[in-house]
């Protein structure tokens, strides 16, 4: 298990191994945001964390769960493989694309470049720490 975690890196815990998945911009679509919950349920403790930096925890997971994990999350768009899936951390205004009064809504570019990163090598030189953060 690895220090910091990730999808398919888990990190070992008192409770079990932990997940951390990463949303694009730390948002979730409904059907995610409840795919997340069951796998939570089926292959974990069923708890559930929200981190600062807008990921989620998963708590409580059997130490070879990360492979089933790591599918089942990619099947809905919250995993990328490789050394992306501890580096993807890219934050936005939890009210981007909702509040008439922003300067601009940064989603889309949130989601680009998420995107983005998950295809470079050079991100698995990035400490798991980085983040970007998209502010107008």
């Amino acid at each position: 298990m690895a220090d910091c975690p990730g999808v398919a890196h888990l990190a070992e815990m008192a409770d079990g191994g932990l997940a951390r998945v990463r949303a694009p911009g730390g948002r979730l679509r409904a059907d995610q945001a409840r795919r997340v919950a069951e796998l939570a349920e089926e292959l974990g403790s069923g708890v559930l964390d929200l981190t600062n930096r807008a990921n989620l925890q998963i708590r409580g997971l059997k130490p070879d769960a990360g492979r089933a994990l790591a599918s089942a999350l990619g099947a809905i768009g919250l995993y990328a493989e490789g050394p992306a899936d501890r580096r993807r951390n890219v934050l936005l205004d939890p009210l981007a694309g909702l509040d008439p009064a922003e300067a601009a809504d940064l989603s889309a570019l949130a989601d680009a470049l998420d995107r983005a990163l998950t295809g470079q090598d050079w991100i698995g030189g990035l400490s798991p720490k980085f983040a970007f953060a998209l502010d107008r």
